[in-house]
């Protein structure tokens, strides 16, 4: 659902929460960058140059160090009218990097926000490292408080290790990138 501020809520959160990581990136995927463009200014962003596989090197810099990644507008690499979550043309490996973020063990948190489901989210129903969170018609306060009980409680859930990995959905160096 557009407009219910899911964007806002994400701010809201990334203040709450981004003193716990290493790195805060936030990154709009509205203009629809290809995956190889987009992973390679993150891993920039993250101190590393690009290899051969982007993806696989992505994943293990998050495995590596706590980086919390925000991607907002994730409908728009999706194909448009398209209910079943499906990704544009060339657009995939945006829900691989979703699929092994959910199941790769790793220190970060990706945060996903959306007007659709990615089917890649609707498989990890039922990990327990992986949170999703739809915001149907509720009000902001509301929202704001649902999102930040959700996604904060994970780590009591889930004990840092080696083998958590928490990734969250919100569906309705030092340097830390700023929200838009």
């Amino acid at each position: 659902m557009g407009g219910i501020g899911k964007t806002s809520l994400a701010i809201e959160l990334v203040n709450r929460i981004n003193s716990r990581y290493s790195q805060t990136i936030w990154r709009s995927l509205q203009d629809a960058p290809l995956f190889t463009d987009w992973a390679t200014d993150i891993l920039a962003q993250l101190g590393e140059s690009p290899t051969d596989n982007p993806l696989s090197q992505l994943v293990k810099r998050l495995r590596d160090k706590p980086v919390l990644l925000i991607l907002d507008n994730w409908e728009s690499i999706l194909q448009s009218g398209s209910a079943s979550g499906r990704y544009r043309p060339d657009y995939e490996d945006y829900g691989e990097l979703l699929r092994l973020v959910g199941e790769v063990p790793h220190q970060s948190t990706l945060l996903v926000t959306s007007r659709e489901v990615p089917r890649q989210l609707l498989r990890l129903k039922g990990n327990p490292k992986v949170q999703a969170l739809e915001l149907p018609g509720l009000h902001a306060p509301r929202c704001s408080k649902t999102l930040f009980q959700t996604l904060t409680a994970a780590p009591r859930k889930i004990p840092p290790s080696p083998n958590s990995s928490p990734t969250a959905a919100a569906t309705p160096s030092p340097s830390k990138s700023s929200p838009p």
